[in-house]
């Protein structure tokens, strides 16, 4: 099934002046669109639209989205975001590195685009936390003629100042009109993220939000400060945990159906049990292992349709002797996809210019990186994934 969504088209430089009862625009990296619509995900887009529901009510509601790598986590979280900025809300996003070097990370970048819009705009969202906020940006303190306040001497206090600030301008931005907030990439926060977040999901006074935070559900990859407080963020109200799995053979056919442009027949019935098969029907793989099909000749248009024209028998095999050493187990953990996967290696061999708002990624949602072209019949070994960028595939990221 394919989620219909707005089809609005997204402006290269969006107006960054946002006037009081308009939605801010949407922060840059969600603004990239996949090149296949999302499939599948019924249930958890179900579980996003009640949590958003309850918020636009009044309530503050928060969605847990753990999911394995490349399971699409961005890519929903993207095209669910695209959707409520359709319809007027605020939203704000950011995400966790594995090598971070911006204290707060997500909530700086999240901060940062608010600091990016016209100054009378920002003055009137930062309002009395304004210098707070400016240590979380402080590249764009000086053209908003903001001094980044030093060291006060009780650290704890200083926390306890910088945490009301951001409290109070969530409250600021969802004031009128609701706001949805998104933590991606959660798994690498450290401590001082992990610590406020707590401190907006207890808070007593936040109304007329949605927080998201994906982040990956294999405890090796999940850092300490986010394993031990989940626990007691599951327990809070409003708190609602949704798991991406892999698609099931009707999403895979869903999937295929979106990348060939055609309804599946008879002709492509052996390249969806393969990838059913191979896949586990993790998003991310579906896309590679498709496009490495339509590489080798094995797939070939026909009439204005794909269809199967040689033996897919050793499909795998040859696509993995074509990865690097670090990759190949995605593909020969057969009928299973591999949870620990090397980030290192996939930035090394993906690394290309990513658009930033402040030291932001994205990725995008066919598996967490957004597929190249689906139907390309020549490409080399370049990542084009939502593990890599926010828009991707009518599937997902990572």
């Amino acid at each position: 099934m394919t989620i219909a969504l707005p089809s609005t088209a997204v402006d290269a430089a969006p107006e960054r002046r946002a006037r009081v009862g308009e939605p801010i625009p949407l922060p840059p990296l969600l603004t990239l669109v996949g090149s296949i619509p999302m499939v599948g995900r019924v249930g958890p887009w179900r579980a996003l639209q009640d949590a958003w529901t309850k918020a636009t009510s009044g309530a503050r509601q928060v969605i847990l989205m753990p999911g394995d790598a490349g399971a699409g986590k961005t890519r929903l979280v993207t095209e669910f975001a695209r959707h409520v900025h359709h319809d007027g809300a605020a939203v704000l996003y950011g995400t966790c590195s594995e090598e971070q070097t911006v204290p707060y990370q997500p909530f700086a970048e999240a901060v940062d685009h608010v600091a990016s819009l016209d100054p009378v705009t920002v003055s009137r969202y930062f309002g009395t936390g304004a210098a707070e906020l400016a240590r979380l940006v402080p590249r764009r303190a000086a053209g908003l003629g903001l001094p980044v306040p030093v060291g006060r001497g009780d650290p704890d206090a200083e926390r306890a100042r910088l945490f009301g600030a951001v409290i109070s301008l969530i409250t600021e931005l969802a004031d009128g009109r609701p706001l949805l907030l998104v933590l991606d990439d959660l798994h690498w926060a450290r401590r001082p993220t992990i610590d406020l977040l707590g401190e907006l999901v207890h808070d007593q006074t936040l109304g007329n939000v949605l927080i998201v935070c994906s982040y990956r559900s294999a405890p090796a990859d999940t850092g300490e400060a986010l394993r031990s407080a989940l626990p007691e963020l599951r327990r809070s109200p409003g708190v609602t945990r949704v798991r991406l799995g892999g698609f099931d053979t009707e999403e895979i056919a869903d999937f295929v159906e979106a990348a060939a442009g055609h309804h599946v027949g008879r002709d492509l019935e052996a390249a969806v049990d393969l990838l059913a098969r191979e896949t586990d029907g993790n998003p991310f793989l579906l896309v590679e292992l498709w496009l490495h099909l339509i590489d080798t000749g094995r797939l070939a248009r026909r009439n204005n349709r794909w269809t199967v024209v040689r033996p897919l028998t050793d499909a795998v095999g040859r696509i993995a002797s074509r990865l690097p050493p670090e990759l190949r187990e995605l593909f020969l953990t057969k009928g299973r996809v591999a949870v620990a996967l090397d980030r290192r290696a996939y930035r090394d061999q993906t690394r290309r210019p990513r658009p930033s708002t402040s030291r932001a990624r994205h990725r995008s949602s066919a598996g967490d990186r957004v597929p190249m072209a689906a139907a390309t019949s020549r490409r080399t070994w370049g990542w084009s994934s939502s593990l890599t960028n926010p828009a991707a595939v009518g599937m997902p990221r990572r």
